[in-house]
């Protein structure tokens, strides 16, 4: 393939995107993040205030997927069983039936995860890795597609929990959406809101999600391109400049994530454009500064330092 199709997308992607854009306009990029995950058979992390169209979001991509969706609300009370289900009697015939909780689903929006209990957490996390949940004894299987898109906000730390590194380890991204631009955010002022259920989106059948599964997997990194990554990786190790650097897990995942940014805009190898979009996204959230808030700021560096 030629360098001109480093900035084509899939048709099939591209339909996504279009749906997705004209239902919430100026957020592309968050919906690409979005399928990156789901491509790369992972979750993804939302953290930005309340009000910029985090589940609205969701509920398209879910629609026009042709997925099952649900949602649920973090709070401190939130027990384990409102999540994953739980076995309640029957007295007509004696004995306990098991009660899915909306953990069983294809999308899973869990808003404002940080206000969960730890426990909760817990739950989410067995869920998240092994796509399945324990209940009294008892395990039961999720759907093979099956996605957590989470949402935490930035700014409120009153009744929150914060998650553990080994939880947010578990979203392959962390993202904002941010702000929209005042000419997005004129055109979000003026136009009618949007009803998904009175436009016409167009409906992609959910095992296409398998076929990109199967797909991405053919797009090849070229050694040297390892090599300079192996490079970043090694030096995010130095005591010097992170408590917690990048674990071979993290690099892994981030390889994913590259070649499936790369099946997306149609090319056979990863090139340095998918690493200086993704390699924020991917690795910020997996290390710990010495200097606490500069540990984006260092990355960007050492990957600039590389000469990709």
């Amino acid at each position: 393939m030629t360098d001109k199709n480093n900035f084509e997308l899939r048709e099939d992607i591209k339909k996504v995107l279009d749906a997705c854009e004209k239902v919430m306009f100026g957020m592309s990029h968050v919906t690409k993040l979005i399928i990156i995950s789901m491509i790369c058979d992972d979750h993804i992390l939302l953290e930005d205030v309340p009000g910029t169209g985090k589940t609205k979001l969701t509920k398209t991509i879910a629609k026009v997927l042709d997925l099952d969706f649900k949602r649920i609300q973090g709070t401190p009370d939130l027990l384990p069983g409102d999540l994953t289900g739980v076995n309640i009697f029957d007295q007509s015939d004696n004995k306990f039936h098991f009660v899915q909780g909306p953990i069983f689903t294809n999308v899973l929006l869990f808003d404002e995860i940080n206000r969960a209990s730890p426990k909760t957490q817990s739950a989410l996390l067995e869920s998240m890795e092994e796509r399945q949940v324990s209940v009294d004894n008892e395990t039961y299987k999720l759907d093979n597609l099956f996605f957590v898109i989470a949402t935490q906000n930035p700014v409120e730390f009153i009744g929150t929990y914060p998650l553990p590194q080994a939880q947010l380890d578990r979203f392959l991204i962390k993202t904002r959406i941010g702000y929209p631009t005042r000419k997005v955010e004129k055109k979000i002022m003026t136009q009618k809101e949007i009803d998904l259920d009175d436009i016409e989106l167009p409906k992609l059948q959910k095992k296409i999600i398998t076929k990109w599964q199967r797909e991405f997997e053919k797009v090849f990194i070229k050694d040297d391109v390892l090599e300079k990554l192996l490079n970043v990786f090694e030096k995010s190790r130095q005591k010097s400049k992170f408590f917690l650097g990048i674990s071979p897990r993290s690099g892994k995942k981030l390889i994913r994530a590259l070649k499936a940014n790369a099946y997306i805009h149609k090319r056979e190898y990863v090139t340095k454009d998918d690493i200086f979009e993704l390699f924020i996204p991917v690795m910020l959230h997996r290390v710990y500064g010495v200097n606490r808030g500069e540990e984006e700021t260092i990355l960007k560096l050492m990957i600039q330092d590389e000469n990709f």
